[in-house]
């Protein structure tokens, strides 16, 4: 452990050159007045980063997805394949639109040319919910007149996304709905599979699976109904009637499978199927009061019906006849609470903020097979304070203290209650106009899901079954991160660091077991020993060509340390990905991909996709014409897992049809009509001057 801290240390010993030129921490207000932004606008705060588009960038955007991909912002991802806006370090990720929390098709109903800027927090406050980064889009909302929008890709294959949105405004109010898509339908898919056994009396076997052609079926839709007032300076509420869900999905591996302990060959199918649906209603309130002081209200309310089923089952060729069928059936509901209650006030030597997030869940999980109804109940409960105060014109810090209480029981069973203290400590000195050092220290604590509690005993294969652990306890997280950025002109670069410690976490387990005159290798969860993790990373952001060409990307190591009761493993890994953009005439030319990223979690080593885009549109009025094609340099797509584990492990390759070459067109149309600004200028200018819309200066 020392060994990885060290090197954490000596990652901040970089030496800064630049001109030693004072700034002051603002953004002056003329940014956000209607005049033509021609250069990339990156304003450094104590906490995010303020992105301001430029005229270019907003010209040849149709979405405010759109608009976060044309803007390259390097510690970020925007994967047009599945439709998601993700971390670099996959960690969690938290979108908002003016303060409240949002979901990715939210931001692909923006219009772009009400994007004022969107702010970038990478050490989010505790009023999110512990997540690792907030991506918060500060949109205008006119007074009148509106907009339409419609986008969509399409493969020759079954795969495209869908999207069609549209807002009507009048004075104070506006209506908006939205609706989207994901079409993806009977790609082939198939895995190799190579699997080593050590029983408990020591004889050890394999079994190796060649892949057969399989089904992957995996649709989605989203749809939402939305009504937002805006009282300039005053009031802001939203309400939004939201459905989400996934019909028919269904991913099925096929294979011929053979073994170290007997001649011939069996044909196994590993089919899992899933269907759920989610509504859910939004409220949310935030009134700013007279002293620069705000209050922030958030209800949502939501249910979850879903039902899945796993399948096992393998043919003796020689027989013709089922040698192992298994299936295991699970009914879901699930009802939720979430409340968000934050209140922050301003003085001229700092800020306080204080709140409390409570959320409480009802589930009910039928496990039709083995007999088992698991209902549980779960509530959590976080208090927080946070004080952020500047000291001088260079070094500022923020404290942040939270209660974190959290009870569970599933019913029939006595309740576990917990409460655990969590801190933090962030502090960022500006050495000057162009070099910035950021340090931060900060504990938390993680708790079991539903999956990893249940008692109910679930079949894997012939060997193998599941079932998890009611005895698991929430498990504390130690994190310290030290940055150094350079920003000058058309170039920003960024050495960080990150070591992190966890306590007892919850992880994997697998030994052989005997119940019941059965002998099997049992998958469960337990609270291992310790788990530590060590990143070191240098990303880059600069305009080669200004206004034109534009290259972005991160490369780095990580290596994890894995100690549970009966293994330790230890593994390093690369991190590396790149994002070019040439734009002019209309025309914007992009290339991005990502190296296959692996990291270890318990005694599993999983992997991200190795994946490369090219895409080129052309802007002409209100419409966006576009073609791409992912992976076309690729003609073996793959995406490798492996398991350590000494009793029963694998190694084992994804492989998947549609990844490889598969060219797409796209095609987006944007028309608004009859919109006025009244007023809105000065609710935005408040937000650098001390107002809100979930906003901080600092």
């Amino acid at each position: 452990m020392k060994s990885e801290i060290t090197a954490l240390m000596l990652a901040l010993a970089i030496p800064a050159f630049a001109q030693n030129t004072e700034t002051t921490d603002s953004l002056p207000t003329v940014t956000l007045s209607e005049v033509e932004v021609k250069g990339s606008t990156m304003i450094d705060k104590s906490d995010r980063k303020l992105l301001i588009p430029t005229t270019e960038q907003t010209r040849l955007s149709s979405n405010g997805v759109d608009l976060l991909r044309n803007m390259q912002v390097p510690m970020l991802t925007i994967d047009i394949v599945n439709d998601e806006i993700k971390l670099i370090d996959n960690g969690t990720l938290t979108i908002c639109v003016n303060g409240r929390e949002a979901s990715i098709h939210d931001v692909k109903a923006l219009d772009p040319r009400t994007i004022k800027r969107i702010e970038f927090h990478e050490s989010p406050s505790m009023r999110y919910g512990g997540v690792d980064a907030v991506v918060d889009y500060i949109v205008e909302q006119p007074t009148s007149g509106g907009n339409f929008m419609a986008n969509g890709n399409q493969s020759y294959i079954k795969w495209g996304n869908y999207n069609v949105s549209g807002k009507m405004n009048k004075g104070k109010s506006q209506f908006g709905f939205y609706g989207n898509f994901g079409e993806r339908y009977g790609f082939t898919q198939w895995r190799d599979n190579e699997e080593h056994y050590t029983t408990a009396d020591r004889k050890q076997f394999t079994r190796s699976e060649k892949g057969l052609p399989g089904t992957l079926t995996c649709p989605w839709y989203n749809a939402s109904l939305d009504y937002s007032y805006a009282d300039a300076g005053k009031n802001i509420f939203v309400a939004q009637l939201r459905l989400n869900g996934r019909p028919d999905l269904l991913a099925e591996y096929i294979g011929d499978l053979s073994n170290s302990y007997s001649s011939g060959t069996q044909h196994v199918t590993d089919r899992t199927t899933r269907d759920y649906t989610r509504p859910a209603l939004d409220l949310y309130w935030q009134h700013n009061m007279d002293g620069n002081q705000s209050l922030m209200l958030n209800v949502v309310g939501g249910y979850e019906y879903q039902t899945s089923s796993h399948a096992y089952t393998t043919l003796n060729y020689g027989t013709g006849l089922d040698d192992v069928s298994m299936l295991n059936e699970i009914t879901s509901r699930n009802y939720s609470l979430i409340a968000n209650a934050n209140y922050e006030k301003r003085w001229s030597a700092g800020r306080l903020t204080a709140g409390v997030r409570y959320s409480q869940a009802w589930g009910d999980n039928d496990y039709t097979t083995s007999g088992i109804d698991d209902k549980t109940r779960e509530s959590k409960t976080l208090l927080y304070a946070e004080w952020w105060q500047p000291l001088g014109n260079r070094f500022d810090y923020t404290l942040s203290l939270a209660g974190k209480q959290r009870s569970f029981r599933i019913v029939g069973d006595d309740p576990t209650n917990t409460f655990d203290m969590i801190a933090s400590a962030k502090s960022r000195f500006r050495i000057n106009q162009h070099n910035t050092v950021r340090l931060e220290f900060s504990t938390s604590t993680d708790t079991p899901d539903a999956n990893s509690l249940t008692s109910a005993l679930q079949d894997l294969d012939e060997f193998q079954k599941y079932r998890g652990n009611p005895n698991l306890k929430p498990y504390r997280n130690y994190r310290i991160k030290a940055q150094y950025e350079l920003t000058k002109g058309i170039f920003f670069g960024r050495l960080s660091g990150a070591f992190d410690y966890y306590k007892n976490p919850v992880m994997e387990d697998k030994y052989w077991v005997t119940e019941d005159g059965s002998t099997f290798l049992l998958n469960t969860m337990n609270n291992q020993r310790n788990y530590r993790s060590f990143e070191l990373r240098a990303t880059l952001r600069v305009e080669a060509i200004p206004e034109w060409l534009t290259i972005s990307g991160n490369v780095g190591w990580g290596r994890q340390i894995s100690k549970g009761h009966r293994y330790e493993h230890t593994h390093d890994g690369m991190i590396g990905n790149w994002d070019v953009m040439l734009t002019h005439w209309n025309f914007s030319l992009n290339y991005f991909g990502s190296i296959n990223e692996k990291w270890l979690w318990g005694e599993t080593i999983t992997s991200s996709e190795n994946f490369q885009i090219v895409v080129l549109s052309y802007k002409w009025r209100d419409w966006n014409f576009g073609i791409g094609i992912c992976n076309p340099f690729m003609n073996n797509y793959k995406v490798p897992e492996e398991n350590l584990n000494r009793y029963g492990g694998h190694y084992r390759e994804g492989h998947l049809d549609m990844a490889e070459s598969m060219p797409f067109i796209s095609l987006a149309y944007n028309i608004e009509w009859g919109r006025k600004n009244k007023n809105i200028e000065k609710r935005l200018n408040n937000n650098y001057d001390g107002g809100t819309v979930g906003t901080t200066e600092k």
